[in-house]
């Protein structure tokens, strides 16, 4: 226990003073102190707010889209063949029938239990929400399930149906679910209640089924204050719980506190100043936030592309309101949301996919398109939308399978001109967060190296120094693994971060950055990668780094070359060790790959792509998982090698190219 106390003090100096870890520490006890007083005065709140304060209250109708512009949006869903599959997603959910974080399809019955894990059948109990244990790593429960249904991201899908058809069953769903949920989950009491992220979230929807449904005639007056009422209430418990750190910053979760205070303070700032003071200081807050958290670079610090994608999802939607109510922001700061843009343009692959690195939990904001249906690993949604915004052709033709994304949040979807195909070889890199791409027509390639992120404290990181992926002609050959769940199996959770699963060198079994068995949302970094090289040399390009992972067990430093030679059809890839130790090279392949032949030294996958290696290589079957709650099996290819490792990957010679 003191040897833990010891390590946990040590690494909490990498971010903060002596001060801050003694102000953190008097923080918790002050929250149990009074949350035990607490819980028999917080249940009186709902009650002393009277519907009657809501009678002649009415929301800023500045939003995303208007109803009397029903006519412009459904010719456009139609246009884009869109309408039929809506209506049927919109049918499935009256249905109850659900697909979330890896479940299948699922019936959920004609009442729903929004306190339950329907995978796992646990059920929470409806008590105070610091009386509850949301987590319990000796079952396999997962918090995340009645979380993410209750996010009501399916309002969207359900909105858009009604205007389609008019058929009032869509807006009476609405309402059915939403004074349900409001009955079953008052406030501060159930597990709905624990995680302030999902209360913003769940707000912000609600607010999106409004502007869809208001017109309806199952709308009543009796209705609305009832959903005005918890609105209110939640943005006062949002303002009581905000997640962030004693140092005044957090991480996506204190980002999506920001957001949905500016979402309440501008949908209720004429109902009252409290009100009117959640959208000042929300946007305050987010505008330090935003240098916190967003690199110069325009990468997120969190050292998760995933979540990268959230955060731009949170910040650009939010912005794109803001100014629908006449709210600016500074150049420095729409450059830099630009640049987040930029880098989810340049991370996407040929297949129009992004890569994993760092944790995965499929979060979203909303979702206005494919609910259901959505590829987890597909971010073009948001290149529609900056498409738009942003007024650039090269984020369109990039979003154009999202036109209706871009359409709701920005009242129009432009054509794009089309771009020329990369032919040449582009080479990017974000040295701030440690991404290193290389890309042309026929190749991707992203190298990790660089911070676990969150300033050493890596919450959602993984061991993934020199890692790389690699796609060759839309297959992904190489991958990262992914991440499967968090805390409903903590031993495969820290399986899918292990530096083993990742496409570089591990040594007799050690971690690259320490993984303690049950913090499941800590990485501190020995690591300290960098970037060495990163270079175009005549028609090559060039890459090395080193990472210091091994140092303090070992005495080993690990350094990687990588040369993509596009004249002569290969990528070289050679793993040097400081000592003679003996190490194993990783290679992760993708579920897809399909190996023809193998022998000791040499491997054809089924798309014709040849790998050999000059040590002993052997497979060896893995798990990867391409969203949440996902697995499927893969294989790895292990090769041993004592000083010096070259691996070489032979892409295929197309017969125009000959």
């Amino acid at each position: 226990m003191i040897n833990k106390i010891i390590y946990e003090y040590e690494n909490l100096r990498i971010k903060y003073s002596n001060y801050e870890i003694l102000k953190k520490v008097y923080v918790r006890l002050f929250e149990k102190i009074f949350h035990v007083f607490n819980e028999s005065v917080v249940i009186k709140i709902k009650s002393e707010i009277k519907d009657g304060k809501f009678d002649k209250f009415i929301p800023n109708d500045l939003f995303f889209f208007n109803s009397k512009d029903k006519k412009k949006y459904n010719k456009f869903l139609e246009e884009l063949d869109l309408d039929k599959n809506i209506i049927f997603q919109a049918n499935k959910i009256c249905d109850h029938k659900f697909n979330l974080l890896g479940s299948g399809e699922i019936n959920l019955g004609r009442k729903i239990n929004w306190h339950k894990d329907y995978k796992s059948d646990f059920c929470w109990p409806k008590l105070y929400y610091k009386k509850l244990k949301i987590v319990d790593l000796n079952n396999d429960s997962d918090v995340k399930f009645p979380w993410e249904l209750s996010r009501f991201q399916h309002i969207p899908t359900l909105g858009q149906a009604y205007w389609l058809t008019n058929d009032e069953k869509f807006a009476l769903e609405f309402k059915e679910e939403v004074e349900d949920w409001i009955k079953e989950n008052p406030v501060y009491i159930g597990v709905n209640w624990t995680c302030t992220m999902d209360v913003c979230i769940r707000v912000i929807n609600f607010i999106i089924g409004y502007f869809y449904f208001n017109n309806s005639a199952h709308i009543d007056e009796k209705f609305k204050k009832n959903l005005f009422k918890n609105l209110y209430v939640s943005g006062k418990f949002i303002k009581r719980n905000l997640e962030c750190d004693v140092v005044g910053h957090g991480n996506n979760h204190y980002l999506t506190n920001l957001v949905g205070l500016i979402w309440l303070g501008l949908f209720m700032k004429d109902f009252d100043s409290e009100a009117r003071k959640w959208l000042d200081e929300g946007l305050n807050r987010l505008l330090s936030e935003f240098e916190y958290q967003v690199n110069e670079e325009g990468t997120n610090f969190e050292a998760s592309i995933p979540y990268h994608r959230l955060a731009t999802e949170l910040l650009l939607s939010t912005t794109i309101l803001c100014e629908k109510n006449n709210i600016k922001f500074d150049s420095n700061y729409t450059f830099r949301l630009e640049k987040m843009c930029e880098f989810i343009l340049n991370y996407t692959k040929n297949n129009g996919l992004a890569p994993q690195i760092g944790d995965a939990d499929d979060g979203r904001l909303h979702i206005f398109s494919n609910y259901g249906q959505e590829e987890k690993r597909d971010h073009r949604h948001l290149m529609a939308v900056a498409g738009e915004y942003f007024n650039r052709d090269d984020f369109r033709e990039c979003g154009k399978n999202y036109k209706s994304e871009a359409l709701w949040l920005t009242g129009r979807a432009k054509n794009s001109l089309g771009l020329k195909s990369l032919k040449e070889v582009k080479t990017i890199g974000y040295p701030q967060m440690g991404y290193f791409i290389i890309k042309d027509n026929r190749v991707n390639i992203l190298i990790r190296c660089g911070g676990v992120g969150q300033a050493g404290m890596g919450g959602h990181a993984h061991n993934d120094q020199l890692s790389v992926e690699i796609q060759i002609d839309g297959n992904d050959v190489f991958i990262d693994p992914g991440t499967f769940v968090y805390t409903a199996n903590y031993k495969t959770r820290n399986l899918l971060r292990s530096t083993e699963l990742h496409n570089t060198v591990s040594i007799e079994g050690l971690e690259q950055n320490h993984i303690e068995e049950k913090a499941l949302f800590k990485l501190y970094d020995r690591s300290k990668a960098k970037c060495i090289k990163f270079e175009k040399e005549g028609e090559k390009t060039c890459f090395e780094g080193l990472h210091y992972g091994y140092q303090e067990n070992l005495g080993v430093v690990h350094t990687r070359k990588i040369i993509y030679d596009p004249k002569n059809y290969k990528i070289e890839i050679t793993d040097s060790i400081s000592n003679n130790k003996g190490f194993k090279a990783n290679w992760i392949l993708g579920s897809d790959v399909k190996v023809e032949k193998f022998d000791e030294t040499i491997i054809k996958t089924s798309d014709e792509v040849t790998i050999q290696c000059n040590n002993e290589c052997f497979l060896e079957d893995v798990l990867v998982s391409p969203s949440y709650g996902v697995s499927l099996e893969s294989k790895k290819i292990v090769n041993k090698a004592k000083q010096e490792n070259y691996f070489e990957i032979k892409i295929p010679v197309r017969k125009e190219e000959c």
